[in-house]
This record gives C-alpha cells, structure tokens and sequence, in this order.
C-alpha cells in the first residue's frame, strides 16, 4: 500500500510564503552538496590550468556539475517520497509543500540547464555532463534499494566525478586530477555509507534495501571505518605528488585527516547519535578538504 496518497502523491495542500517556497528549493536540490560539486569541479580546472580556474570555462563546468547534482538530488526526492514519509516526512514532497509533478518538473529545468552549460565545453564534455546526469538519475530508480553493494559507490562515483569534468573543460585530465578525483571518491563513499547507518530504522521501516538493512549496523560501521581508512591514507601519499609538499601535509592534515580520524574514532562506539556526529564532522571537513588538495599544484 502506497504511503502517500493522490494524483501527486500530496499529503497535505500546497501552500506557503515565497520565503517557504525558496527554502523547499533548497531543500529538495540540497544546495550545500551542489556548492561541493561546483567547488570540485573547480579544483579539477586548478588542478590542471591554475590561470584557467575562473576562466569561462571553469566556470561554466562549476554551474553545470552544480545543476547536475541538483538534478540528482531532486529525483532521489521524488523516487524515495514512500520512504520519506515513514521518516523524513518534514521535506518538501511528503509535507506537502512540493508536489512530485512539481518536482519533476524543477529536475527537468535543471536538466536542461546542465546541458546547456555544458555545450559551449566541447562535444566530449557534453557527453561527460550527460553520462555524470544519467548516473545521477538511473541512481534513483535503478540502483538504490536494488543493487544494495552497489549503491553507496555509484553515489561516490558521481560525486568526484566533478573532479575530473572540471579538469577535462580547461585541459586534459593527469595525475594530480585522478589522485584528487579518487581522494573525493573515497570521502565521498565513506560519508554516504555513514548516512545510510544513520537512516537504516527508517529505511528497514519502510521496507527499503540499502546496505546496513541488509548487512547489519555493525558490518556497516566496519566498510565505513575501511572507506574512510583508505581516504586518510590516500591523503597521505599526496604528499609525494604535490609540488608543495609541506603547505599540502599541514592543509590536508588540519581539513581532512583529522576530522576523518575524529568520524572513525566516534563510530568505534557504534552509537546513533556518534554517527550522526561523525556524518556533520565530515559535511563540514567537504569544502575545506577540496582546498586542501588544490595544494597538489
């Protein structure tokens, strides 16, 4: 039996300020993630031109992943609205203050602007935006909740994938962009398997397959903790490949290898509100991370 009910799915009447109607845009494209996937992209433009990283290029690359991730973000809404309602029922779609139609249609817009920004890029690069959003989307309906060992790692891949998009709108991708875009891959899969723990009541309730549902909480803590591991030592062999050394180990140090130290050390206790900890230590180590690598140039 469907949990929300109508032609839309809407629980409750449409209604609310302009004030409201701005803060359920930004709740439904989550408009931190889409600045951590502009700022990824970014990196990648420095990475591999520094004179180029706010270059019309770069630029353009930075609102294109941004709109694709947003893009991402809004379908996932959308397809996850039943379980939503069991226990996120304060978002937008199953409060009722955005209807799914509504919705899809705000992804479509989105849609296009992604594409759009990513033309003037090259023909390679419109293909690369458009496989980033096919992934993005095909996530949704396709992979979560039934391709379960899969999952956390289509939503890293699409994730860091900004990295490389960003190096490949302003030159071409080298070993500095890919160490960088496996670094990101590796936060990126640690922060998502620690928030599906963190929704694995909800999830299990309203009878969706992720990972902790089915391996357990504890198992789950563990590929966290291995995730997060490899990042931290990943970090580490940066070292190697920058041209500032130092400046890159004190960085990377102070913005994201102890705060990831600090994540995995709080889920030793393998607690809910640890984990809910650790995933807002990592949120906040995101941004400052993706500065930190930009000391590989």
């Amino acid at each position: 039996m469907a949990l929300v009910k109508g032609r839309d799915q809407i629980v409750r009447p449409l209604r609310g300020s302009l004030l409201q109607t701005v803060l359920d845009f930004a709740s439904l494209t989550r408009w931190t993630t889409c600045m951590a996937a502009g700022a990824a992209a970014t990196l990648g433009a420095h990475l591999t031109a520094p004179q180029l990283m706010l270059s019309r290029a770069s630029v353009f690359a930075a609102g294109c992943m941004a709109c694709a991730c947003a893009v991402a973000n809004v379908v996932n809404d959308v397809a996850d609205v039943n379980v939503d309602a069991v226990s996120k029922e304060d978002r937008p779609i199953p409060a009722g203050r955005v209807s799914r139609s509504v919705a899809m249609w705000i992804a479509v817009v989105l849609s296009a602007a992604t594409l759009a920004l990513a033309y003037p890029l090259g023909r390679l690069n419109l293909l690369f935006a458009t496989l980033i959003l096919g992934f993005g989307i095909a996530y949704s309906y396709l992979v979560k909740g039934r391709l379960v060992t899969l999952s956390s790692v289509v939503v890293a891949f699409v994730a860091s994938s900004s990295v490389p998009f960003g190096s490949s709108a302003v030159g071409a991708v080298d070993i500095a962009v890919s160490y960088a875009y496996f670094s990101v891959f590796l936060f990126m899969l640690s922060y998502d398997l620690l928030k599906t723990i963190i929704d694995l009541d909800g999830d299990a309730q309203a009878g969706l397959r992720t990972l902790p549902v089915t391996m357990g909480r504890e198992k789950s803590f563990l590929l966290f903790r291995v995730a997060a591991g490899a990042f931290i030592l990943a970090t580490l062999l940066g070292v190697a490949l920058s041209n500032s050394p130092a400046t890159y180990a004190y960085r990377i140090l102070a913005t994201a290898i102890t705060p990831v130290s600090f994540a995995i050390i709080l889920t030793l206790k393998r607690g809910y509100s640890n984990a809910r900890i650790a995933a807002k230590i990592l949120w906040v180590a995101w941004l400052p991370g993706l500065w930190a690598l930009g000391s590989l140039r």
